[in-house]
C-alpha cells in the first residue's frame, strides 16, 4: 500500500495544483480542499493493516468520515471566492475536471474496497 499511497497522493496533489494554474485547465480551486486533510487519508491507508481490531476500524472510519465533512464543506467555499457558479468551473476544462474526479474517487474506492478485504482476513491471536 506504500506505493498505491505515493502514487495516489502526488498524482492528486499535482493535479490540484494544476487546477490553480492558468487557463484551460486551471482557474479553480477547488480540488485543494481535500490535501488540507490528506495527511488523515496517508493515517487511513496506514490503518488498513490492523483494521480487524474494532479500534483501529472505529478510528479509521472516524478519520475518513473528518476528511469528507472538511472536504466537502471548503469545496464550495474555495469555490465561490473564485468562480460565480459551478457550471463556470465545468466549461473551464470538463476533461479535466472528469479526469481529477475520476482520479480522487478511484483512490477512494481502492481504500475502501482494501479496508474490507482486509477486515476479512483472519484475526492472528498471539500465543
Amino acid at each position: 500500500m506504500a506505493a498505491f499511497s505515493g502514487i495516489y497522493t502526488l498524482g492528486y496533489v499535482f493535479l490540484a495544483f494544476l487546477g490553480l494554474g492558468p487557463e484551460p485547465k486551471g482557474g479553480t480551486p477547488v480540488f485543494v480542499p481535500p490535501i488540507f486533510t490528506w495527511p488523515l487519508v496517508l493515517f487511513g491507508i496506514f490503518l488498513l493493516r490492523g483494521v480487524n481490531n474494532l479500534r483501529n476500524r472505529i478510528i479509521f472510519f472516524l478519520t475518513f468520515f473528518v476528511h469528507y465533512v472538511i472536504t466537502a464543506m471548503f469545496v464550495p467555499r474555495f469555490a465561490k471566492g473564485f468562480v460565480k457558479s459551478w457550471s463556470e468551473i465545468w466549461q473551464m476544462d470538463a476533461g479535466f475536471i472528469i479526469f481529477t474526479t475520476f482520479w480522487y474517487v478511484s483512490g477512494q474506492v481502492i481504500i475502501w474496497i482494501s479496508f474490507f478485504f482486509e477486515k476479512r482476513k483472519p484475526r492472528i491471536e498471539a500465543e
